[in-house]
This record gives C-alpha cells, structure tokens and sequence, in this order.
C-alpha cells in the first residue's frame, strides 16, 4: 500500500513505544493482550462463539 494517507502499523507501534511512558503502560496490559490473543485464537478455530 503506497498511500501517504496511511501509516503501516508496525512503524507506528514502534514509534509509540519508544515513549518511556507509553512503553510502561503498554508493558502493564501484557496479561489482557495475552488473553485477548487466547480468545480470538480460539473463536478462529471454532471453539469458542
């Protein structure tokens, strides 16, 4: 995608997460990303409506 409009999300994370203080609260969610991570891996395999 070469539209200027948009900002490819890896570069935009690592842009964020160079923030000391973004960093730090990004690091305190670590738990809910996992489980977020764990429930849609399982809605995707169809274990889980």
């Amino acid at each position: 995608m070469n539209d200027s409009r948009f900002y490819p999300l890896t570069a935009f994370k690592a842009r964020a997460l160079s923030c000391p203080e973004v960093r730090r609260e990004y690091d305190e969610l670590e738990e809910e990303f996992e489980l977020l991570g764990e429930i849609l891996k399982a809605r995707t395999e169809g274990r889980l409506k």
